[in-house]
């Protein structure tokens, strides 16, 4: 079996969403604005640091708007309170054009491929030990400091707040501890002592453009944590393998929810979970990223 992380996590969180998802691969007829708007803000930025590891001019903004009007004008999203299509432009454009001052300034370069490909959008499949079974990721960034050499594992994130760098998540989210594994497993010959330094997270905070005072959106300077320690990575591959026993026994249970306000009501197949009413869902297409 081919698993991946966010498959891991959506079964973590509930067996039959899993089920809805993946097997019967349906999703809501509503895109939530938050999917939409990270996957144009993803697409254009995965091309323009292509571009910039080539040494080619790109202009960002051109594709942004490009990419925005054909996600924005072919759905019917789902905005949060008090945002419109406008706000989702301006807010895009805004953090678009802040992007390549922020990123020079981060020493920042993409590692490039044994076939001469900047690692951007790398798609990695690993072998998890022991076991017939494989693990796939698609990494947004494997880059290098050109003032001292270190590799490390980056991920893009449009957020819609900051992530507090006290917090522990940075330390130990399973995602990160997924990717160093994935790139020490299958790019180790690219890597001094084969090893990744560090994983980190760099953040795109998707504020409106405030209409007098206020701070508006934000491209913020890399969070950077500490690679994973044996234990670490030990503990996620036995999530893996956990899971994968669950869903060969094919087992799609619902969580307990004892809590009252309980976090089904927030489910995009809740209406479908309790009611068997596919009202408001369709069959999901295969998603192919425009990198170039």
């Amino acid at each position: 079996m081919r698993i991946s992380c966010s498959r891991v996590q959506t079964y973590s969180s509930c067996g039959r969403q899993y089920k809805y998802r993946y097997i019967d691969r349906l999703e809501p007829i509503v895109t939530p604005f938050a999917l939409a708007f990270g996957r144009v803000i993803d697409e254009t930025l995965s091309e323009y640091l292509v571009q910039f590891a080539y040494g080619n001019s790109f202009d960002l903004v051109t594709d942004f708007k490009s990419r925005f009007e054909a996600m924005f004008s072919s759905r019917a999203i789902k905005y949060p309170q008090h945002w419109d299509s406008d706000d989702a432009l301006k807010t895009g454009l805004s953090l678009i054009e802040s992007f390549p001052e922020k990123w020079a300034s981060t020493n920042l370069i993409p590692v490039i491929d044994n076939d001469g490909r900047p690692m951007v959008q790398k798609e990695i499949i690993a072998p998890i030990p022991n076991s017939p079974h494989e693990l796939h990721m698609v990494l947004d960034l494997v880059v290098m400091n050109s003032m001292n050499g270190q590799v490390a594992v980056l991920d893009l994130k449009t957020a819609a707040q900051k992530l507090d760098p006290e917090s522990h998540f940075g330390h130990n989210t399973f995602q990160l501890t997924t990717y160093q594994y994935g790139v020490e497993r299958t790019l180790a010959h690219l890597l001094e002592d084969g090893r990744v330094s560090n994983v980190g997270y760099m953040e795109l905070i998707k504020r409106k453009i405030p209409k007098t005072k206020g701070q508006g959106p934000t491209v913020e300077t890399p969070l950077f944590f500490p690679r994973r320690s044996r234990e670490l990575v030990a503990d996620m591959l036995n999530t893996y393998l956990r899971t994968i026993r669950e869903l060969e026994q094919n087992r799609f249970l619902r969580p307990p929810n004892l809590a009252f306000n309980s976090p089904c009501q927030m489910c995009d197949y809740a209406q479908l979970c309790v009611f068997n009413d596919k009202q408001g869902l369709r069959e999901r297409e295969p998603y192919i990223a425009k990198v170039a």
